[in-house]
C-alpha cells in the first residue's frame, strides 16, 4: 500500500547514494549487505527508520521530511502491523507522547 511510497524514495535516493559516493562505499560505511539493501529496494525487507536517518545524515537530504509528507501508513517490521502516520497533533497523540517522555 504505501510502502510503494517509501519504496519510490528509496530508489531516488539510491540513485543519489551512486551519484555522489558509490553504491559500495555506501554499503560498506553503514555495515549493510548488497542483498539486503536490493531486498530493501525490491520491497521486500522494509526499511527501518534508523536506516532512512543515517541515510539523511549520509546525503545531507530531509528522507524523512519527505517520508513524512508522502507516507500515510509504514508497516511494522513483520509486516503485521500498519501504523498511521498521523498528519496533525491531536490531544491523543500528545498524551501518548507526554507518556513516552517520561
Amino acid at each position: 500500500m504505501t510502502n510503494e511510497k517509501i519504496l519510490a524514495l528509496l530508489r531516488d535516493v539510491y540513485s543519489e547514494i551512486k551519484l555522489t559516493i558509490g553504491a559500495k562505499n555506501f554499503l560498506n560505511k553503514e555495515n549493510i549487505s548488497k542483498s539486503v539493501f536490493t531486498e530493501i529496494l525490491k520491497g521486500t525487507i522494509l526499511p527501518s527508520l534508523d536506516l532512512l536517518e543515517r541515510i539523511e545524515q549520509r546525503l545531507k537530504l530531509n528522507l524523512l521530511d519527505d517520508v513524512y509528507k508522502k507516507v500515510d501508513y509504514i508497516r511494522g517490521k513483520t509486516n503485521s502491523t500498519v501504523v498511521k502516520i498521523p498528519k496533525e497533533v491531536d490531544k491523543d497523540l500528545v498524551y501518548i507522547l507526554s507518556a513516552v517522555e517520561k
